[in-house]
């Protein structure tokens, strides 16, 4: 989302993959997010 006029993708603390793992997969969803971001 646009905040100020730079684009914004919210994503989980580092750390916080550390203790859940299981949340990786979303994270990795963001990272693809941001990417298509980068290249358009």
């Amino acid at each position: 989302f646009d905040y100020r006029g730079a684009k914004l993708v919210p994503t989980f603390h580092p750390a916080f993959l550390l203790r859940s793992p299981d949340r990786k997969r979303d994270v990795w969803e963001d990272m693809k997010k941001v990417r298509a971001l980068l290249s358009s």
